[in-house]
């Protein structure tokens, strides 16, 4: 399952069983709104063993600065601290 902000990894979105896009135009305070319910969503995909979410940059264009850090964090905690570096095809 991939969750996804700005289009970030709209490239795996044939790739995978689901996906969700927070905020295409990367509007911080719809994705932080959205986020939690999301999150049940993915958790709730038939078959899903992964969820998979880009990384949230502080410094996003044009953005909140703390709608994005609080967005980031509740991403951060949802998947316990752990971070893949890449995803390869």
């Amino acid at each position: 399952v991939i969750i996804d902000f700005r289009g970030k990894l709209r490239k795996w979105k044939d790739r995978c069983i689901a996906y969700r896009e927070l905020s295409e135009s990367g509007d911080s305070s719809l994705a932080t709104k959205a986020v939690f319910e999301t999150l049940r969503w993915a958790e709730r995909v038939v078959n899903a063993d992964q969820i998979i979410f880009p990384e949230i940059a502080e410094d996003e264009p044009g953005k909140d600065d703390a709608l994005v850090l609080a967005l980031k964090d509740r991403l951060t905690r949802a998947a316990s601290g752990v971070v893949i570096d890449n995803l390869k095809v």
